[in-house]
C-alpha cells in the first residue's frame, strides 16, 4: 500500500485509504455517490468533510507505518485539523485526499493478481486445432 504524504504544522501525515478508511466513510457520510463528493465545495460542511477525512487517513497512514515497523507519529484529530489548517492549505488537503483516494482504489496489474486476459483465450479458442 501507498502512503499520500501532507505537510501540516512541520509535520508529515502519511495518508492511506484502506478498507477501513472506506468502510469508516461510508458509515460517517453514507454511501451513496462517491467517497470524494463530501470534500467538493466550499463551504463549512466540506471543509468539516475535509477535516474528517485527513484525520481518518490519517490515522489509517499512521497504523500502517507502525505496522511496517516504522517509529509511531502523531495522528492529528478532526478537531485539530480544523482549528489549524489555514485557508491556503485547504485545496492542499483537498489534492492529498484525492491522491490517497485514488491509490487506494488503484490496483496492480500483473500475473501475481491472476488476471485472465479474454481476448488471448478467446483467440487461443479459435486457433486451436480441432
Amino acid at each position: 500500500m501507498k502512503t499520500i504524504p501532507f505537510r501540516h504544522e512541520g509535520r508529515t501525515y502519511h495518508l492511506l485509504m484502506n478498507a477501513a478508511a472506506l468502510f469508516d466513510v461510508y458509515e460517517t457520510f453514507g454511501s451513496d455517490g462517491f467517497v470524494l463528493d463530501h470534500i467538493q465545495g466550499n463551504n463549512r460542511t466540506s471543509l468539516k468533510a475535509i477535516c474528517w477525512m485527513l484525520a481518518k487517513l490519517a490515522e489509517q497512514g499512521e497504523l500502517w507505518r507502525r505496522y511496517q515497523g516504522f517509529e509511531g507519529g502523531q495522528i492529528p484529530t478532526e478537531e485539530q485539523l480544523l482549528m489549524g489548517l489555514s485557508p491556503m492549505e485547504v485545496p492542499e488537503a483537498r489534492r492529498a485526499i484525492i491522491q490517497a483516494v485514488q491509490e487506494g482504489f488503484h490496483q496492480e496489474a500483473g500475473p501475481e493478481r491472476n488476471e485472465v486476459d479474454v481476448g488471448l483465450l478467446e483467440l487461443q479458442k479459435k486457433t486451436e486445432a480441432p
